[in-house]
Protein backbone atom coordinates (compact mmCIF):
# COMPACT_ATOMS: atom_id res chain seq x y z
CA UNK A 1 0.00 0.00 0.00
CA UNK A 2 3.12 2.55 0.67
CA UNK A 3 4.30 1.54 -2.45
CA UNK A 4 0.97 3.12 -4.37
CA UNK A 5 0.99 5.76 -2.05
CA UNK A 6 4.52 7.00 -2.85
CA UNK A 7 3.59 6.55 -6.83
CA UNK A 8 0.69 8.70 -6.74
CA UNK A 9 2.52 11.23 -4.83
CA UNK A 10 5.48 11.36 -7.25
CA UNK A 11 3.35 11.09 -9.88
CA UNK A 12 1.02 14.75 -8.60
CA UNK A 13 4.75 15.95 -7.49
CA UNK A 14 5.32 15.59 -11.28
CA UNK A 15 2.46 16.84 -12.43
CA UNK A 16 2.88 19.99 -10.26
CA UNK A 17 6.37 20.28 -11.78
CA UNK A 18 4.79 20.17 -15.54
CA UNK A 19 1.78 22.79 -14.02
CA UNK A 20 4.14 25.45 -12.94
CA UNK A 21 6.59 25.26 -15.81
CA UNK A 22 3.92 26.03 -18.34
CA UNK A 23 2.99 28.79 -16.22
CA UNK A 24 6.20 30.06 -15.90
CA UNK A 25 6.50 29.89 -19.52
CA UNK A 26 3.27 31.91 -20.31
CA UNK A 27 3.97 34.16 -17.98
CA UNK A 28 7.29 34.99 -19.91
CA UNK A 29 5.68 34.57 -22.99
CA UNK A 30 2.80 37.54 -21.60
CA UNK A 31 5.82 39.53 -20.31
CA UNK A 32 7.64 39.80 -24.15
CA UNK A 33 4.57 40.54 -25.27
CA UNK A 34 3.94 43.54 -22.90
CA UNK A 35 7.31 44.42 -23.65
CA UNK A 36 6.43 44.86 -27.22
CA UNK A 37 3.04 46.71 -26.72
CA UNK A 38 4.63 49.40 -24.53
CA UNK A 39 7.55 50.08 -26.96
CA UNK A 40 10.73 48.61 -24.24
CA UNK A 41 12.55 47.29 -26.90
CA UNK A 42 15.38 47.25 -25.25
CA UNK A 43 14.29 45.57 -22.29
CA UNK A 44 12.68 43.08 -25.08
CA UNK A 45 16.26 42.40 -26.70
CA UNK A 46 17.51 41.69 -23.20
CA UNK A 47 15.15 38.43 -23.14
CA UNK A 48 17.33 36.60 -26.04
CA UNK A 49 20.84 35.08 -25.32
CA UNK A 50 23.78 36.67 -26.93
CA UNK A 51 23.28 34.71 -29.21
CA UNK A 52 19.61 34.57 -29.99
CA UNK A 53 17.81 34.83 -33.32
CA UNK A 54 15.00 36.46 -34.14
CA UNK A 55 13.07 34.64 -37.45
CA UNK A 56 10.20 35.17 -39.49
CA UNK A 57 10.02 33.45 -42.91
CA UNK A 58 8.39 34.47 -45.88
CA UNK A 59 7.21 30.96 -46.75
CA UNK A 60 5.27 28.27 -44.90
CA UNK A 61 7.43 25.61 -43.65
CA UNK A 62 10.69 27.43 -44.89
CA UNK A 63 13.63 25.73 -43.43
CA UNK A 64 16.36 28.37 -43.81
CA UNK A 65 16.42 31.38 -43.00
CA UNK A 66 20.54 32.78 -44.31
CA UNK A 67 20.04 30.77 -47.80
CA UNK A 68 16.24 31.90 -48.14
CA UNK A 69 14.61 35.70 -48.24
CA UNK A 70 12.60 36.33 -44.52
CA UNK A 71 10.51 38.88 -43.28
CA UNK A 72 12.93 39.42 -40.03
CA UNK A 73 16.28 37.10 -39.64
CA UNK A 74 17.98 38.77 -36.82
CA UNK A 75 20.91 37.83 -34.52
CA UNK A 76 21.53 39.94 -31.49
CA UNK A 77 23.84 42.83 -33.58
CA UNK A 78 20.74 43.46 -36.15
CA UNK A 79 17.87 43.64 -33.55
CA UNK A 80 20.20 46.41 -31.63
CA UNK A 81 20.42 47.84 -34.91
CA UNK A 82 16.86 47.70 -35.61
CA UNK A 83 16.13 49.00 -32.12
CA UNK A 84 18.04 51.77 -32.40
CA UNK A 85 16.69 52.77 -35.48
CA UNK A 86 13.11 52.35 -33.67
CA UNK A 87 13.87 54.89 -31.40
CA UNK A 88 16.02 57.42 -32.83
CA UNK A 89 13.90 61.00 -32.58
CA UNK A 90 14.22 60.93 -36.81
CA UNK A 91 13.08 57.79 -37.27
CA UNK A 92 10.05 59.10 -39.82
CA UNK A 93 8.62 55.50 -40.78
CA UNK A 94 7.53 55.07 -37.27
CA UNK A 95 5.94 59.42 -37.07
CA UNK A 96 3.84 58.47 -35.12
CA UNK A 97 4.78 55.59 -33.57
CA UNK A 98 2.79 52.29 -34.53
CA UNK A 99 0.86 50.87 -31.48
CA UNK A 100 0.66 47.21 -30.96
CA UNK A 101 -1.68 44.75 -28.92
CA UNK A 102 -0.46 41.15 -28.88
CA UNK A 103 -2.59 38.06 -27.59
CA UNK A 104 -0.55 35.27 -27.09
CA UNK A 105 -2.80 32.13 -26.42
CA UNK A 106 -2.54 28.05 -26.49
CA UNK A 107 0.96 27.64 -25.03
CA UNK A 108 2.52 24.17 -25.39
CA UNK A 109 5.46 22.86 -24.25
CA UNK A 110 6.44 21.11 -27.35
CA UNK A 111 10.34 19.49 -25.65
CA UNK A 112 11.30 20.07 -22.04
CA UNK A 113 15.04 18.49 -22.35
CA UNK A 114 15.29 19.38 -18.47
CA UNK A 115 16.77 21.72 -16.14
CA UNK A 116 20.06 21.83 -17.83
CA UNK A 117 18.49 21.77 -21.68
CA UNK A 118 16.43 24.34 -23.95
CA UNK A 119 12.92 23.94 -23.59
CA UNK A 120 10.56 24.06 -26.78
CA UNK A 121 7.54 25.88 -26.86
CA UNK A 122 4.79 26.87 -29.53
CA UNK A 123 2.16 29.54 -28.95
CA UNK A 124 -0.57 31.34 -31.15
CA UNK A 125 -0.11 35.26 -31.66
CA UNK A 126 -2.52 37.83 -32.82
CA UNK A 127 -1.47 41.02 -33.00
CA UNK A 128 -2.79 44.71 -33.67
CA UNK A 129 -1.19 47.06 -35.07
CA UNK A 130 -2.31 50.58 -35.15
CA UNK A 131 -0.59 53.22 -36.98
CA UNK A 132 -1.76 56.42 -39.03
CA UNK A 133 -5.29 55.95 -38.97
CA UNK A 134 -4.41 52.27 -40.26
CA UNK A 135 -5.08 49.14 -38.50
CA UNK A 136 -3.71 45.48 -39.51
CA UNK A 137 -3.69 42.27 -37.94
CA UNK A 138 -1.22 39.86 -38.01
CA UNK A 139 -1.66 35.96 -36.72
CA UNK A 140 -0.01 32.97 -36.82
CA UNK A 141 2.46 30.91 -34.56
CA UNK A 142 5.52 31.66 -32.43
CA UNK A 143 7.99 28.96 -31.96
CA UNK A 144 10.38 29.90 -28.88
CA UNK A 145 13.39 27.68 -28.19
CA UNK A 146 13.87 28.92 -24.35
CA UNK A 147 17.26 28.15 -22.04
CA UNK A 148 17.07 28.17 -18.29
CA UNK A 149 19.74 30.98 -17.23
CA UNK A 150 20.60 32.09 -13.75
CA UNK A 151 18.47 35.51 -14.24
CA UNK A 152 15.62 33.17 -15.20
CA UNK A 153 14.46 32.08 -18.91
CA UNK A 154 16.14 33.63 -21.78
CA UNK A 155 15.19 33.41 -25.63
CA UNK A 156 18.02 31.41 -27.78
CA UNK A 157 15.52 31.27 -30.52
CA UNK A 158 12.16 32.78 -31.75
CA UNK A 159 10.37 31.77 -35.14
CA UNK A 160 7.41 34.08 -36.24
CA UNK A 161 4.97 31.98 -38.81
CA UNK A 162 2.32 34.66 -39.95
CA UNK A 163 -0.23 32.83 -41.50
CA UNK A 164 -0.01 34.87 -44.49
CA UNK A 165 3.71 34.92 -44.55
CA UNK A 166 3.72 34.64 -48.31
CA UNK A 167 1.51 37.86 -48.71
CA UNK A 168 3.07 41.04 -49.89
CA UNK A 169 3.47 43.42 -46.86
CA UNK A 170 3.72 46.82 -46.34
CA UNK A 171 6.89 48.32 -44.41
CA UNK A 172 7.15 46.18 -41.27
CA UNK A 173 10.06 47.62 -39.07
CA UNK A 174 8.75 47.17 -35.61
CA UNK A 175 9.26 43.32 -34.05
CA UNK A 176 5.71 41.17 -34.02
Amino acid sequence: MAQAHDGRLIAMTRDLDALLLIREIEEFLFHEARLLDERRFEEWMDLFTDDGIYWMPTEENQQDGIETHSIFHDDKALMDHRVRRLNHPLNYAQTPPSRFRHLIGNVVIEDDAGSGGEIQVRSSLVAVEYWRERQRVFAGDCHHRLRREPDGLRIVFKRVDLANCDAIHEHMSVPI
